[in-house]
């Protein structure tokens, strides 16, 4: 590298890689070979315990590096402190892009399997529920305009 472009020694030593995951190679690649995973949104909590749990620990068990591995995972939020404001989120959080019809299609029962709904506390307590026990990072997935204060709970509330 050039002089101009080499910034030196960060003195953190080298930055840890996290590989995304969905097939089973790259769940075993990820667990031999990365320091850590990040688990694909579109993953519910059994899916996450019965398969990409098990799949990584075989390349886990590979693993020749000594470094911690984390689990990193992107929660869908749907979150409101009102009916309106809830309905809005969670119609959202059912659909991207171009699928419009895609919000009216998807039942209560699929989202909540795929999202964290409801108050900014509810939703606080949702990935510790399904997740605490597994995942070291979460990221929060809020494809719509949440009101800035209920976000500001949310993550006052995370990081407590």
């Amino acid at each position: 590298m050039t002089p101009f472009f080499n910034p030196g020694p960060s003195g953190f030593g080298p930055p840890p890689v996290f590989l995304a995951a969905v097939g089973e190679k790259m769940a075993e690649v990820a667990g031999e070979m990365a320091d850590g995973l990040f688990v694909h949104g579109f993953c519910t909590e059994r899916y996450l315990r019965e398969w990409v749990l098990p799949t990584l620990q075989r390349g886990q068990e590979r693993r020749t590096a000594s470094r911690p591995f984390e689990i990193a995972y992107p929660a869908f939020v749907a979150m409101g402190e009102t009916e309106a404001e809830l309905a809005t989120a969670s119609t959202a959080v059912r659909k991207q892009g171009e699928w419009d019809a895609m919000g009216e299609r998807i039942e209560d029962d699929v989202l909540h399997a795929f999202a964290a709904v409801g108050t900014p506390e509810a939703v606080a307590a949702t990935p510790q529920q399904r997740y605490g026990d597994v995942v070291d990072r979460i990221s929060l997935y809020l494809p719509y305009d949440p009101d800035p204060a209920q976000v500001a709970a949310l993550t006052g509330v995370l990081l407590e």
